[in-house]
């Protein structure tokens, strides 16, 4: 299974070595919209790094949208877990012991 896993993680780990080799060059990031030349807040960074940050950040933006969305279904989980394992104790005391 572990073989079978890394087969298919190997072509995007590829994609993103060539990514990062094609993309080496440095870019000034900036958080400060006015200016353009001399920023306030800003630094440098391989362009890379902000492609792939990025990229993280909509895997876990979108995986925290779809866990909050699921809520009313693990809710309801829970309730008829605990509503099995009430009924399998009710089951257990009403039937006689067959030995």
């Amino acid at each position: 299974m572990n073989f079978l896993r890394f087969l298919l993680l190997l072509p995007f780990l590829l994609l993103a070595l060539i990514v990062a080799i094609a993309n080496r060059q440095t870019v000034l990031f900036s958080l400060d919209p006015l200016a353009e030349t001399t920023p306030a807040i800003g630094f440098e960074v391989p362009l890379f790094a902000i492609v792939f940050l990025s990229v993280l950040l909509g895997i876990v933006l979108g995986g925290g949208a779809a866990w909050a969305k699921q809520h009313k279904w693990r809710r309801l989980a829970k309730e008829e877990r605990k509503q099995i394992k009430s009924l399998s104790k009710e089951l257990e005391t009403a039937t006689p012991d067959r030995r």
